[in-house]
Parts: structure tokens; C-alpha cells; sequence
């Protein structure tokens, strides 16, 4: 993987987290905090996908490897439900 494939990812990670964040009504978070929710959505999602059976409605390629990006999202918003759940108690 080449550092423009590494860049890519950090900026897809950024806008998976910044969109589950804006999608489940989180406050303001530090840039790192969007990214690494990113990342964990990466993981989380397609898991989640994989282990229902359900297909990716729309997978991008990046440095020639599908990337999940509805469950990404998916998945990084289930990661700030159930921060939010915990923080509330």
C-alpha cells in the first residue's frame, strides 16, 4: 500500500466518522475522535454485514480492494449508540 492509498483511507475513515457522528446526533468531536470512529466503523460494520449474510448496496474500490461504505457507516454509528448508552449511565 502506497502513502496515497494510507491518505485515501484516512480520509474516508474521516467522512464514514463524521457522518455517523452527524447521523446519531453526537456533539462535537476532536478530529482524531472522527477518524478513529472511522476506523472502528470499518471493522465493526462489515462484520456486522457478514455475520446477517447482507450485501454491500454500494462498494467503492480503494488501491484495488473493495471498501464497505453503507456498513462502515452502519457501523460506526452502532459504535456511537453504544458509547452514548454508556456515557449515559
Amino acid at each position: 500500500m502506497g502513502i496515497l492509498n494510507f491518505l485515501l483511507m484516512i480520509l474516508i475513515a474521516g467522512v464514514i466518522g463524521y457522518a455517523a457522528s452527524a447521523l446519531m446526533g453526537a456533539r462535537r468531536m476532536h478530529i482524531l475522535a472522527v477518524v478513529g470512529l472511522g476506523f472502528v466503523g470499518t471493522l465493526v460494520g462489515p462484520w456486522l454485514a457478514n455475520f446477517l449474510h447482507l450485501r454491500e448496496p454500494m462498494p467503492i474500490l480503494v488501491g484495488g480492494t473493495p471498501f464497505s461504505l453503507v456498513w462502515s457507516i452502519v457501523g460506526a454509528a452502532l459504535v456511537v449508540a453504544i458509547v452514548s448508552m454508556i456515557r449515559s449511565h
